[in-house]
């Protein structure tokens, strides 16, 4: 015996499986998109102040407490991965993929940390799941993560420097306008 079910087994019984309701949980989706982008971040203190650039890679992470009833539309899932892939692509396309990230993003210095909040900013409410988290990679071992200050986890979020607003709401831009109010998104 090697432990597991032979293929002629009966299946385990379904009623351990929290569908379509995750008592006490969430279900988590993640999508991941790629592209390429140059930057040039001109208070950093290293070869970052020069113009360079990064195969990106953008996973956005949305959250339901419940799946679509069984026997509808989009049966025991959260959403379909294409409901999320559309919004985002067409914002990549538009704002990230080769482009020059200080002038599509209207930012003098668009870290990775900024374009997360930038990209939470952009995609709330154009999804049809809850975002919970935002990662930017630049390379295979750097990545940027925002949490919105609303998830259990994110007041570790707020520092004070420019991404989220003095009460602790919205994401702000270089100039202290909130993202999608004269910094590029959705115009």
């Amino acid at each position: 015996q090697h432990g597991g079910p032979s293929p002629t087994s009966p299946l385990p019984p379904m009623s351990f499986l929290p569908l379509p309701r995750a008592p006490g949980g969430h279900f988590l989706l993640q999508k991941s998109f790629t592209f390429e982008a140059m930057h040039v971040l001109p208070f950093h203190l290293g070869k970052c102040s020069r113009p360079h650039g990064h195969s990106y890679r953008l996973t956005l992470t949305v959250a339901a407490p419940a799946l679509h009833a069984r026997r509808r539309a989009n049966a025991n899932m959260v959403c379909d991965f294409a409901e999320i892939s559309k919004p985002v692509r067409a914002m990549v396309e538009r704002y990230l993929d080769h482009r020059d990230l200080n002038e599509s993003l209207r930012e003098e210095s668009p870290t990775a940390e900024f374009i997360a909040a930038w990209v939470y900013a952009y995609v709330r409410g154009k999804v049809p799941a809850r975002v919970v988290m935002v990662e930017v990679e630049e390379t295979a071992t750097s990545r940027a993560v925002y949490v919105p200050p609303e998830e259990p986890w994110g007041g570790v979020v707020g520092n004070g420097h420019g991404l989220v607003n003095g009460d602790g709401n919205g994401v702000m831009n270089g100039n202290g306008a909130a993202a999608g109010e004269g910094n590029g998104v959705g115009a």
